[in-house]
C-alpha cells in the first residue's frame, strides 16, 4: 500500500520552493509557489516556468504516487498516451482553445517515491465571475436569478463540443466532464470555455481505472464507465457527461441527482429525464419558446441514453442538434446579462487592484524583428504581424504560422475574428485566416496592385481595412456580406496610424499631407468620412475598444486620449505628457495605456480621469501592445519582447 493521500498531499506540498527540471527542454525549470488543489488522481501546484527566453506562470499537476502504486505499467502507459495526444494538440499553430494547454510534462522524485509523472499546463484567469463553468452559471443566478440565457449556452456549448471533438480526435477520452472541469476566461462577448482536468482521461479503447470500480463524477458519468470490460468507453462516454453539463447551463440544476454511484447507474437507466421547464432558473427566453425547450429536452433525452449506440457519435454532432434549438428562442433575448455582469462595480475594483505587483519577463526580443500588429485571444494568446511574417505566442513562446502567397515580409496586421482565430494580411490581395485547421485563404481583393495596413471590424458585421493603390492616398477598402464595396479613398492624408470599431463604426486616425493629425469617422454604407475636431496633436498612435461595451478610447502622443461610444467626446490629456503607443481594455471595461516607462489607467466611462501606475522594469522597446485581464497586464514591445505584471489579488 501506498502513503496515506493525506501523506502525499504534504509529500507533495514539500516541492514549494524547489526546482523541477524539464526533461525536454534544456534550462527549462518550474518553481512551485503554493498548492492549487488536491484531487483523487493528482495534486496541482501554482509553478514559475523559467527558460532562457522568458517566465510564465503555469499549473504543474502531479500524479499521486499510490495511483501508480495500484496501477503500474498501466498507470504509466495511460499517461504516456495521454501526454502524446494532447501535445499534438498544443502543438498546432493556433493551438486549440477549447483545451486547457500542455506546455511541458516530465517525471520527477517526491512523497517518497521516486518516479511521478507531471504536466505542466496554461494557467487560467477565470476574474470575478469566476473560474470554473460552476461558479460562471452560480454568479448569473446569484446576480440576475437565471442560468445563462441562450445566447451565452450556445457559446459554451460550442465550445465544450469543440474541445471535445478535439480530444476525441486525437484518441482520447475525458471520462470526468463536468461543470467543474470546463475552466472560463475573459466576458462577454468573448467568454471562452475550456477543458481541464484529465486526471480519468484515457487512450481510447482502454477503460479499465487506474484502481478499479466506477469512474467519474455521479450524475455526469456514463453508465458504461462502471464497466470493468475493455472497449466499452469511447466518445459517445463523454457526450453523456457533455449533455448533462448542458442541462446545467441552462437551468443551474444537475441534470441527475444521484445520493452515490450505484443510485446515479440505476438513474441513468430509466428512460425517465427531466424537463428544462421544470427548473425555476432556466433563462426566460427559453421558458417563453416551450416548443424549443421540449425539443431540447428530446435531445438530452436521447444524448444520455443508456444505450451507447443510440447517442450522437461526437460532441460536435450533439452540438448541432442543441444549436438550432436555441436560435429559434433567440428573438427573444435580451441584453440583462450583456449589460448586468460586466458592470458590477465591486467586481470592477477587484479586478484593477493596483497594489503590490510584481513584473516578470515572459520573452525576449525576436532577432531582427518589428512587430507591427498584434491581435489578443481572451485567454493571453495572440497573433502579430511582423516583419518575419506571422507569429503566435502561445503563451510562453513565439512561433511562426506560415501564410501561402504572402511574401516574408509582408505581414501588415493581424485582426481577431473568433476564439483562436485571426485575418492576417498586408502586402498582397489577398486576406487570410489563421485557425488551430490551419491557415488558408478567406478572401481576396481583385486589385492585386493592393495592399492592407490596417484592419477592424468582424465577419458578422462587416469588415474595413486601409490600404494603398493606385491612388496616391490611403484608401478605405470595406468588405461586407462576402462582397467587396466601391473604395473611398482620402483625399489630402498623407498616412493612416490606426483603425478601431467601435458603437457600429470606425474610426481613423492618421497625419494630413501639411502634417498635422487627423482623425476620422466612417460607417459601412456610406461614401463619405467625417472629420473629428482635433487640437494640435502630433498623432494618435493606438486604440483600445470593447465588443461587449461598445466604446474604443484612441491614444497618442503628449498623452492626448479621444473616448468613442456614439458621441465622440472632446479629446483630454492624462495629465503628464508622455507619448501613449499602446492601449488596452481589460474586462471590467478599465482602459489601460503604455508610455515614457509607465502605465496610465483610466476607469470605465465617459469623463474619467487618468492613474499613474510606474513599471518596475521598462522594456527596452516602445510598447506596441497590451493585453489587460484579471489580475495580470501584458506588454510587448516593437522587437517581440514581452513583460507581464501580476497583481497581488492573482498571486494569492
Amino acid at each position: 500500500m501506498g502513503p496515506a493521500p493525506q501523506d502525499e498531499h504534504e509529500g507533495l506540498a514539500a516541492l514549494i520552493g524547489a526546482q523541477v527540471a524539464s526533461t525536454s527542454e534544456p534550462e527549462v525549470t518550474y518553481t512551485p509557489t503554493r498548492v492549487l488543489g488536491a484531487g483523487a488522481m493528482a495534486v496541482t501546484l501554482l509553478a514559475l516556468r523559467s527558460s532562457p527566453t522568458g517566465d510564465a506562470s503555469v499549473v504543474l499537476k502531479i500524479v499521486r504516487p499510490s495511483i501508480l502504486e495500484a496501477s503500474g505499467d498501466r498507470a504509466w502507459l495511460s499517461a504516456e498516451k495521454e501526454i502524446v495526444a494532447l501535445r499534438r494538440l498544443a502543438d498546432r499553430v493556433p493551438s486549440t482553445p477549447y483545451v486547457v494547454r500542455l506546455i511541458d510534462a516530465g517525471e520527477l522524485s517526491a512523497a517518497g517515491a521516486e518516479r511521478l509523472p507531471w504536466m505542466a499546463l496554461e494557467l487560467v484567469h477565470g476574474g470575478a465571475d469566476g473560474t470554473t463553468l460552476a461558479q460562471r452559471v452560480a454568479t448569473s443566478v446569484r446576480q440576475l436569478g437565471a442560468a445563462f440565457d441562450v445566447q451565452r449556452a450556445a457559446r459554451a456549448i460550442a465550445c465544450v463540443a469543440a474541445g471535445l471533438d478535439a480530444v476525441h480526435e486525437v484518441g482520447v477520452v475525458h471520462r470526468d466532464i463536468t461543470p467543474s472541469n470546463v475552466l472560463v476566461c475573459g466576458r462577454l462577448p468573448d467568454e471562452m470555455f475550456k477543458i481541464v482536468d484529465f486526471g480519468l482521461a484515457r487512450p481510447v479503447g482502454m477503460s479499465r481505472t487506474f484502481h478499479g470500480g466506477f469512474v467519474g463524477t455521479p450524475g455526469y458519468a456514463a453508465p458504461e464507465q462502471s464497466s470493468p470490460e475493455p472497449g466499452k468507453v469511447g466518445p459517445a462516454s463523454d457526450v453523456f457527461a457533455m449533455a448533462a453539463v448542458v442541462y446545467f447551463v441552462l437551468t443551474g440544476e444537475h441534470y441527475f441527482q444521484p445520493a452515490d454511484q450505484f443510485e446515479a447507474m440505476v438513474i441513468a437507466s430509466r428512460p425517465e429525464r427531466r424537463s428544462l421547464l421544470d427548473a425555476p432558473r432556466l433563462s426566460p427566453e427559453l421558458r417563453a419558446r416551450e416548443p424549443a425547450a421540449l425539443a431540447v429536452d428530446a435531445i438530452l433525452a436521447q444524448a444520455t441514453s443508456s444505450r451507447y449506440g443510440a447517442r450522437p457519435r461526437a460532441a460536435g454532432d450533439l452540438a448541432a442538434m442543441l444549436l438550432p434549438q436555441l436560435a429559434a428562442a433567440l428573438e427573444r433575448v435580451s441584453r440583462r446579462v450583456l449589460v448586468s455582469l460586466p458592470d458590477v462595480e465591486v467586481d470592477a475594483e477587484a479586478e484593477t487592484e493596483q497594489r503590490g505587483w510584481t513584473w516578470v519577463r515572459r520573452a525576449r526580443a525576436v532577432p531582427q524583428c518589428a512587430v507591427r500588429s498584434v491581435a489578443w485571444d481572451a485567454d493571453g494568446r495572440a497573433m502579430a504581424a511582423t516583419s518575419r511574417g506571422a507569429l503566435y505566442w502561445s503563451g510562453t513562446r513565439w512561433a511562426e504560422a506560415s501564410v501561402p502567397g504572402m511574401p516574408r515580409d509582408g505581414a501588415r496586421f493581424a485582426l481577431r475574428t473568433a476564439a483562436a482565430t485571426w485575418l492576417v494580411g498586408g502586402d498582397s490581395c489577398a486576406v487570410s485566416a489563421c485557425s488551430p485547421t490551419g491557415v488558408r485563404e478567406a478572401f481576396r481583393y481583385p486589385d492585386p496592385l493592393v495592399r492592407f495596413e490596417h484592419a477592424a471590424g468582424s465577419l458578422e458585421v462587416g469588415l474595413v481595412f486601409v490600404g494603398w493603390g493606385l491612388a496616391r492616398s490611403p484608401t478605405i477598402y470595406a468588405y461586407r456580406d462576402g462582397a467587396w464595396l466601391e473604395p473611398l479613398p482620402l483625399p489630402g492624408v498623407e498616412a493612416v496610424t490606426l483603425l478601431a470599431a467601435a458603437a457600429g463604426r470606425f474610426v481613423l486616425a492618421g497625419r494630413r499631407r501639411d502634417r498635422s493629425s487627423v482623425v476620422l469617422s466612417y460607417a459601412h454604407g456610406a461614401r463619405e468620412t467625417k472629420t473629428v475636431a482635433l487640437p494640435p496633436v502630433r498623432a494618435m498612435l493606438a486604440a483600445a475598444s470593447s465588443a461587449r461595451r461598445g466604446d474604443a478610447l484612441m491614444v497618442g502622443t503628449d498623452g492626448v486620449s479621444l473616448h468613442v461610444d456614439g458621441v465622440i467626446e472632446a479629446p483630454e490629456f492624462t495629465g503628464p505628457r508622455v507619448d501613449l503607443s499602446a492601449a488596452a481594455m481589460d474586462p471590467s471595461g478599465w482602459v489601460w495605456a503604455a508610455g515614457g516607462g509607465e502605465l496610465h489607467l483610466r476607469r470605465p466611462g465617459r469623463g474619467a480621469g487618468w492613474a499613474r501606475q510606474p513599471l518596475e522594469r521598462p522594456l527596452e522597446a516602445p510598447v506596441v501592445s497590451l493585453f489587460a485581464a484579471p489580475g495580470s497586464v501584458v506588454l510587448v514591445g516593437a522587437d517581440g519582447s514581452i513583460q507581464e505584471g501580476l497583481s497581488v489579488a492573482s498571486r494569492a
